[in-house]
């Protein structure tokens, strides 16, 4: 038995995700050491697993949407490369004593967890990585240069292309590695690079997502174990109002749990789809008041609803294209459409559309005509359920966490452990 520090990022959305990995490690003999915020200590207990607070750091954790306005690669890492090192240094100040008694075998750290990086050079001790959604590494980068900075930084293609011409003598990746380290130094931090503000990579990298849909998969070496996507299966079930709405056209929209205040968005979906076939289920989050805003009888709103659930049920969905939505639609063989609001739903949603298992928004002031016409597209037309379902059966024949902890036991038996 070995003894694992496992260093979460503590969002539901990173959290949850890993706790099938965890049963599996601890159904294998592994004793694992589960940091997180408060609110997860039940569930990590109720797992047989001891859980450890962040304390006081969890204050750093902001679950707020932040939107930056990008023209030049510089602008966001300036914002990036500050927010990590600040996060891990507090982290690290927080949890530093603790983690030195529980003296681990090895660690286990999210891909936005630095601070695991570190603590495991402190130690002296191995440490892997998960990675929660899509991989990136400096090959796929230098491969389609465009491609990063439209969908990773959010430069427009112009100012991207203007970025690149300037740049032409060296790859895009050393570029961002000198930017980085720059910025990192100028915050006592030497050993750091471009692929350290965006995502984890170690010597283990364990990627929730299958080959079939990763970007540039060609390009990721035997230091990638592609596990597939970690999808809930518990059901709470719906209400009777959801029910009978079953075996209508039926559309399901959700923007997640942060991007959520979006009144304009909720209004432009009122006044595509009212007094249509379509019957609506919409989750609104809690942060958003329609106020007096009529909402048309084919809608159903609520803060949140069962996705899993509703899934099962719907014919299209409206989404913003985060990872853990997408996967749960592709699992259900549900067509999307995606629109977009920050971190890698970019990415993903590009990728869904070049894929042609969904239809990326990217005009922002798409009319309600528009999009009434773009979902009668998607579900008129299979080949968006035919490519969703080749995704789906990647993900069915993935090895899931079993192939995560053969590949954890490989990598540490090269270690000597």
């Amino acid at each position: 038995m070995s003894k694992i520090v496992f260093l979460s990022f503590p969002f539901y959305s990173h959290v949850m995700p890993t706790l099938t990995l965890v049963r599996e490690l601890v159904s294998r003999g592994e004793e694992v050491i589960y940091y997180s915020n408060e609110s997860f200590r039940e569930t990590i207990e109720a797992m047989g697993v001891t859980f450890r607070s962040y304390g006081h750091a969890r204050g750093m954790f902001d679950n707020s949407a932040t939107t930056i306005e990008v023209e030049h690669p510089k602008v966001l890492l300036n914002y990036l490369v500050p927010g990590v090192i600040e996060k891990s240094k507090k982290i690290i100040n927080a949890i530093l004593p603790e983690v030195m008694a529980d003296n681990p075998d090895y660690i286990i750290r999210d891909c936005d967890a630095f601070w695991g990086k570190q603590l495991a050079s402190v130690l002296d001790v191995p440490v892997l990585c998960y990675v929660l959604t899509f991989a990136i590494n400096k090959t796929m980068i230098d491969a389609a240069p465009l491609y990063f900075l439209e969908n990773v930084f959010r430069i427009p293609p112009d100012k991207g292309q203007e970025y690149l011409d300037s740049i032409w003598k060296s790859r895009l990746s050393e570029e961002l590695d000198v930017m980085s380290k720059q910025i990192a130094m100028a915050h006592g931090i030497k050993d750091f690079d471009a692929l350290d503000a965006f995502t984890g990579r170690e010597e283990l990298n364990i990627v929730y997502t299958t080959k079939e849909f990763q970007p540039f998969a060609d390009t990721f070496d035997e230091s990638y174990a592609f596990i597939g996507p970690n999808i809930r299966q518990d059901r709470t079930g719906v209400d009777s109002r959801i029910e009978e709405m079953s075996g209508k056209p039926f559309i399901y929209i959700s923007l997640g749990s942060i991007y959520t205040n979006r009144p304009g968005f909720y209004q432009k979906c009122f006044d595509a789809f009212r007094d249509t076939e379509w019957q609506i289920v919409m989750s609104i989050g809690s942060l958003v008041d329609i106020g007096d805003i009529p909402v048309p009888d084919n809608f159903y709103l609520s803060a949140f609803h069962p996705q899993m659930d509703v899934l099962e049920r719907a014919d299209v969905f409206i989404t913003h294209g985060g990872y853990n939505s997408v996967c749960e639609a592709v699992y259900n063989n549900v067509p999307m459409i995606m629109f977009p609001q920050g971190a890698d739903q970019f990415t993903i949603s590009s990728h869904l559309d070049d894929m042609e298992a969904g239809i990326y928004v990217r005009n922002s002031e798409i009319s309600p005509r528009e999009l009434r016409e773009t979902a009668y597209k998607i579900y008129q037309d299979k080949k968006y359920k035919e490519n969703g379902d080749k995704l789906n059966r990647s993900f069915q024949m993935s090895g899931g966490v079993r192939l995560a902890v053969d590949s954890i036991f490989s990598f540490l038996r090269q270690k000597g452990i």
